[in-house]
């Protein structure tokens, strides 16, 4: 049964506490230019979180272009181009699809 449950899942992804959680373990990632500031990635991973409550039920392969898309469209003045942004955009896709799996089992975390 993964139909209005699963998409009641999905909207409960809350953008703030997931921009927090970014903004609190970006520099951690391996990826990440160690000179850079927060600002620059973050609108690559909302790319990814806002992206996956978009897309739902889809894999990230299956919407990169429409994702890489959205980034450039909303990057503001970040320089990061899309080669260096799409890690992060993915990381915090993979970050709300495993919560979303964790969810769809009753893991409570």
């Amino acid at each position: 049964m993964a139909g209005p449950e699963s998409r009641s899942r999905v909207k409960k992804m809350d953008p703030t506490a997931e921009d927090a959680y970014w903004r609190t373990h970006y520099s951690n990632q391996e990826y990440v230019d160690r000179n850079a500031p927060y600002s620059a990635y973050q609108p690559a991973y909302r790319a990814g979180y806002v992206g996956h409550s978009q897309y739902p039920g889809r894999k990230f392969a299956e919407v990169e272009t429409n994702l890489q898309r959205d980034y450039e469209n909303s990057k503001g003045t970040s320089t990061l181009t899309w080669d260096k942004a799409r890690n992060a955009t993915r990381a915090a896709w993979n970050r709300v699809e495993l919560a979303r799996s964790g969810d769809a089992h009753g893991d409570v975390r």
